[in-house]
C-alpha cells in the first residue's frame, strides 16, 4: 500500500510538470520624450476592429506611476499573441483624462505605438498596429508634446 501511494504521488508530479503551459513572454513598452519623469502615463491598448484610439475602445487601460524615470518601462502581463495598437498619453495636470483645447488637440504629449504620426487627426489603427509573438514583444514610444 505504502509504495502504491509513493507511485501514484511520483506519477502526479511527473504529469503535472509534463503538461506545463508554455511560458509566454510580457509585452514590454518603453516610453521616451517625457515631459517630466513624475506625471503618470495613461496607456490605452486596443484590438483589431475597436474603435482606436477612443478611451470607449480600448480593451485595456493601464496608468503607468514614474518614479523618476526618464525612460520607463511597462510590463503587459496576461496578454494573447496576436495585433494590437497603443495610444497613450502623459498626465501632465494628474486628472486621468488627456487635457485639450479648444480644438480638441491634446495639450499634454501623446504617443502611439509603431510611433505612427498625426497631425490634427490620430493615427489610425493600420498605422499603430504591431504583432505581438514570442519574437516580438517590445514597443517603445516616443511621446510627442
Amino acid at each position: 500500500m505504502n509504495l502504491f501511494i509513493k507511485t501514484l504521488f511520483v506519477l502526479f508530479i511527473f504529469i503535472a510538470t509534463a503538461f506545463k503551459p508554455d511560458t509566454q513572454q510580457n509585452l514590454l513598452i518603453t516610453f521616451t520624450g517625457l515631459a517630466d519623469t513624475k506625471s503618470a502615463i495613461i496607456v490605452s491598448l486596443y484590438k483589431p476592429g475597436a474603435k482606436f484610439p477612443s478611451k470607449k475602445g480600448a480593451f485595456r487601460r493601464i496608468k503607468l506611476t514614474l518614479n523618476g524615470e526618464a525612460s520607463p518601462t511597462l510590463t503587459v502581463k496576461d496578454l494573447p499573441y496576436g495585433s494590437y495598437a497603443v495610444s497613450c498619453y502623459q498626465d501632465l495636470d494628474g486628472n486621468d483624462i488627456m487635457t485639450t483645447n479648444f480644438m480638441h488637440i491634446p495639450k499634454e504629449p501623446t504617443g502611439f505605438s509603431n510611433n505612427a504620426k498625426h497631425g490634427m487627426f490620430p493615427p489610425s489603427f493600420d498605422d499603430s498596429k504591431f504583432n505581438y509573438s514570442e519574437k516580438e514583444f517590445k514597443q517603445s514610444i516616443k511621446l510627442n508634446k
